[in-house]
């Protein structure tokens, strides 16, 4: 398979995937370098540091550092490019973005003549703690092979001991409930949902009528054509962090905190190839193919949502002024997310055996937004820091 084509599939099906996947827990659990001017400035060093907003998601130890009451707010500009290399050339996007994403503050008791804890702190803040928006986009120049083709392939080895998948197990049954997105057939599993939706299309054709073998629409031997990919994601997730802490005999800083997550994720990617001297539908659409032209494109969307929440403790030690040791961990983050998606293929084929040439739209779940409720944890966190002092 051409490389460069690979790529570009690699880069629209993550996008495509119809149901919470591996990805999608990976991308909610990863965090952004985000907090105030000060905790940014210093690349996020602040594990034995504290006396700063951002300790309250980094290391809630730090908020016994403080003395006094504290508001803060941090304006942030953000710039993003993405660029897009591919055989037909580079395409750039670049975003500016200007948002308020992280303030709060902390209220400090002062215990007066308690030696052993002069001070008990408490403190709220709201922080961004990740944004998904970007958008990236291309042409892949010259193709050498069709993602249809690569369906088809994982299509005739879905079944391992019965072969490809039958042509009725992808089809709507009229007057019937079966849904091949979401039904078996006779006792077999589900079919892919990708496989359902090409083959609904004719982008994968059985070699006969009752055939569970199939073709893809480009033929190694004489096709020819290109291909382009764009994708779009916006989201974030936000931190809404409660802490409380103190010192002990001002060596010992101590905090626990308790946080809520918002999640809001969308994304909709395009997949398009047009093809010359394509393996087309037969004209009856019952098994086979033909030689002509065809232009697809796939386009899928996504939309998670949901809330979590966590939990966190730390500790700075100060055994002299000049030296300090921080220690934090973080639970998981419990989340409770929904999910709604759908895919759809819109097709266009001509051929010289055609009357005129053959166009639609074959849509997953036959026009129906796929819907759920999933769970997710995200993995556990140690910080270990230290600090040295000077003046």
């Amino acid at each position: 398979m051409n490389k460069k084509v690979l790529a570009g599939m690699l880069v629209a099906l993550p996008s495509a995937m119809m149901g919470q996947t591996a990805l999608d827990a990976f991308s909610i659990s990863q965090t952004d370098m985000r907090g105030s001017a000060r905790f940014m400035s210093m690349g996020g060093a602040f594990t034995a540091l504290g006396g700063d907003i951002s300790t309250l998601n980094q290391n809630p130890g730090g908020i016994g550092v403080y003395r006094s009451s504290d508001i803060t707010a941090t304006l942030d500009v953000t710039f993003k490019s993405g660029k897009f290399n591919a055989g037909a050339g580079s395409q750039s996007w670049n975003h500016t973005g200007v948002a308020c994403n992280n303030f709060g503050y902390i209220g400090t008791v002062n215990l007066g003549s308690n030696s052993v804890m002069p001070f008990f702190n408490w403190g709220v803040s709201y922080s961004r703690a990740a944004s998904f928006d970007r958008r990236y986009r291309g042409s892949l120049g010259s193709i050498n092979t069709s993602l249809s083709n690569f369906v088809a392939d994982n299509t005739n080895r879905t079944f391992v001991n019965n072969g490809g998948i039958p042509p009725q197990q992808m089809q709507f049954v009229q007057g019937s409930d079966y849904n091949p997105y979401w039904d078996d057939y006779n006792g077999n599993p589900y079919a892919p949902w990708l496989s359902t939706l090409m083959y609904t299309a004719g982008a994968i054709n059985p070699l006969t009528a009752n055939s569970s073998t199939y073709n893809g629409l480009y033929d190694y031997q004489k096709s020819s054509g290109l291909a382009s990919v764009e994708v779009e994601e916006k989201g974030y997730v936000d931190e809404y962090a409660i802490d409380f802490g103190g010192n002990i005999s001002n060596t010992v800083f101590w905090g626990i905190g308790f946080g809520i997550t918002d999640v809001e994720f969308r994304s909709r990617s395009y997949y398009s190839e047009s093809i010359n001297n394509a393996m087309v539908p037969g004209s009856a659409y019952d098994g086979g193919f033909v030689t002509g032209t065809a232009d697809y494109t796939l386009a899928n969307y996504k939309h998670i949502w949901g809330s979590g929440f966590n939990f966190k403790a730390g500790v700075i030690l100060k055994p002299v002024n000049e030296f300090r040791i921080g220690v934090a961990v973080h639970t998981p983050t419990y989340y409770n997310l929904s999910y709604e998606g759908s895919g759809q293929l819109g097709y266009l084929y001509d051929s010289s055996e055609y009357a005129e040439p053959v166009s639609g739209t074959a849509v997953t779940d036959d026009g129906y937004m796929r819907e759920f409720d999933w769970k997710c944890r995200t993995p556990w966190r140690f910080m270990v820091g230290a600090a040295g002092v000077i003046g």
